[in-house]
């Protein structure tokens, strides 16, 4: 089963098309991309992170490891490599593309107690029509429904 989506996140400016992992055990990834910023948000329903804290997260495939600032989100989330500039932008939207072209799965490893995660994200590359038919609504302005793969509330 894939535990990947694709959906349309209707902010106004904001608007984005998002990717999103649910692990189905509290643990989500998720990738927004908009016009003009991509955003990466991780989650934990087991989490309780306070307003101020900053952090790093190792980001390991077959091939490289990152250290990814992370900072956060809210009490359940954090934002990794939040863009200031458009160098965090271009590495998220980097990582999607090589997802779509089959990039093999990450390991995130947590500078806390946090044991390590294996995100799928080799599994991505059935949704990309679904995320290339997003991205076309979100250039043309429209909030049109897209069609995924499962039933997700958005």
């Amino acid at each position: 089963m894939n535990q990947w989506s694709v959906g349309f996140d209707a902010a106004g400016d904001a608007s984005a098309c998002r990717l999103l992992w649910d692990s189905e055990i509290g643990k989500t990834v998720e990738f927004r991309a908009g016009l003009k910023d991509a955003t990466w948000i991780i989650g934990s329903t087991q989490w309780n992170i306070p307003a101020d804290v900053k952090t790093v997260v190792t980001v390991v495939d077959t091939q490289r490891q990152y250290h990814v600032p992370g900072q956060f989100f809210d009490k359940t989330h954090l934002q990794l490599w939040k863009p200031l500039d458009d160098a965090g932008a271009g590495a998220i939207r980097n990582l999607v593309t090589q997802a779509f072209a089959g990039r093999p799965d990450l390991t995130l490893s947590f500078s806390g107690g946090e044991p390590d995660w294996v995100v799928p994200i080799s599994r991505v590359a059935p949704l990309y029509p679904n995320f290339v038919q997003c991205m076309r609504q979100l250039s043309n302005g429209t909030a049109d429904k897209v069609a995924t793969d499962t039933t997700q509330p958005f």
